[in-house]
């Protein structure tokens, strides 16, 4: 009788606390929400989180992004007892068009750690993001003009001028750059916030290559749309013509230059046949 007291003991040691974490926990019973929505749009999700506590807890629904492989919002509030709640996740959609797979879930705060139900307490969800970046705001940046000396020599220091035309609802970071189109690197680039309409200019110190040559460059201005940097298309871009030619001497407007010449021909022609005639 008494080695089967103790064995009772032991047991019901081991098996209270894990029927008690069984009976307790979280989940997410409903999701709502807009499927079908435009890029950089703000998603609404209606998250109603279902519960079973028997004491006050701190819970954190949320959605996650399969693509991001992270967390794009969540939030925190105490519940307890058993009941459900429901909460308003907000977050911006994907600025690209297609399918984007995300998941509603819920962590709860028991006794210093996060817990979660594993597949249980998720609920898939699927974003179809319909055609390109649109904004409430119109945005347009363009180049209009590009000035640089007509000649210029070698390793010579000179001004670029480029004149930047632009048309926006809000304020706005802009950013400008001259590039090699060939390599592709960045000369020279700035950076500026932008309200309204207007033009501004903009100059940069620049030196010439230490080769004669024809050299191509390109400036090209983008905006930032709330969402992501793009451009106005072909007028956002200026091709730059460089030409260091080398110098061509012009001949000499001297006329004693032509008379010395035609002297120096006369005598030695003249010394020529005097030679020959000695000979002979």
């Amino acid at each position: 009788m008494k080695k089967v007291l103790i064995l009772v003991i032991i047991v019901s040691f081991l098996v209270i606390p894990h029927t008690s974490a069984q009976l307790s926990g979280a989940w997410v019973q409903d999701v709502r929400y807009e499927s079908d929505i435009n890029p950089g749009e703000i998603v609404s999700v209606n998250v109603t989180i279902g519960y079973l506590f028997d004491e006050e807890v701190e819970i954190s629904p949320g959605i996650y992004s399969r693509e991001l492989e992270d967390w794009v919002v969540n939030d925190f509030a105490q519940v307890t007892g058993t009941g459900e709640s429901s909460y308003i996740l907000e977050f911006p959609a994907p600025g690209i068009s297609g399918s984007h797979e995300f998941e509603a879930n819920v962590y709860y705060f028991i006794e210093g750690n996060w817990y979660n139900l594993g597949m249980g307490a998720v609920q898939n969800m699927t974003l179809e993001v319909m055609g390109t970046v649109t904004s409430l705001f119109e945005y347009n940046a363009e180049i209009e003009e590009v000035l640089l000396p007509e000649t210029l020599g070698l390793n010579e220091n000179y001004q670029l001028e480029v004149t930047v035309s632009y048309d926006f609802d809000e304020e706005t970071d802009i950013v400008l750059i001259v590039t090699d189109p060939n390599s592709g690197n960045v000369i020279v680039e700035t950076q500026d916030t932008l309200d309204g309409s207007g033009s501004n200019d903009y100059s940069f110190n620049m030196t010439t290559p230490s080769i004669y040559g024809v050299y191509k460059m390109e400036a090209m201005v983008s905006y930032f749309n709330g969402i992501e940097w793009e451009n106005s298309g072909e007028s956002a871009v200026y091709e730059i013509t460089q030409e260091i030619i080398e110098p061509v001497i012009p001949p000499s407007n001297n006329p004693w230059g032509y008379v010395g010449i035609g002297i120096l021909i006369v005598g030695v022609a003249g010394y020529l046949y005097y030679q020959k005639s000695k000979e002979s």
